[in-house]
């Protein structure tokens, strides 16, 4: 399944929405992950606390693996008031999930052998000179450049190196 890389779901601090964001978020990079990374973990976002108000937050969420594993202390919590902030969180979240767990960089510029990050604002291409308006994986190499748009990625280095999860949580 392709997507456009946008959670059309209208803002609001209302946590079932927010939820409903996150989650949405969650299938659209997970699609990324699965189109470009061997064995790609299946994640899911696991909210730790819910309610009107948690330090600006309306959840306290992460993204976890299968089994319910997060990173806390290395990632912020997720956070989805509209859907394309919901989408660069999800993308951040599991970027720091895999970095963490396994070691990986992902994913990697193709062109410049550099990680990428999700980006939300700017998203001018300097190429073609052409607003980007979808949250997209951004190189920095050669003064910036869209890699794709989160959602639409077609393969892509995973990095290298693997390593046993240190100061994981299990609920």
């Amino acid at each position: 399944m392709e997507h456009t890389g946008r959670v059309d779901e209208p803002p609001g601090r209302d946590v079932e929405a927010e939820l409903g964001r996150l989650r949405k978020a969650l299938e659209i990079v997970q699609a990324d992950l699965d189109r470009s990374l061997n064995d790609a973990p299946r994640l899911q976002i696991l909210v730790i606390e819910d309610g009107p108000e948690i330090d600006g937050y309306g959840i306290l969420a992460y993204v976890a693996d299968q089994y319910g594993s997060y990173w806390s202390n290395v990632s912020p919590a997720l956070y989805g008031p509209t859907g394309e902030l919901a989408l660069a969180s999800v993308a951040e979240g599991v970027q720091d999930f895999l970095a963490e767990e396994t070691w990986h960089v992902w994913p990697v510029c193709p062109t410049h052998d550099l990680g990428t990050h999700p980006k939300t604002s700017g998203l001018i291409d300097p190429p073609s000179g052409k607003d980007k308006a979808s949250p997209a994986w951004w190189c920095s190499g050669a003064g910036g450049h869209r890699v794709s748009t989160i959602g639409q990625l077609n393969g892509g280095r995973p990095g290298a190196g693997r390593r046993r999860g240190r100061n994981k949580r299990t609920p």
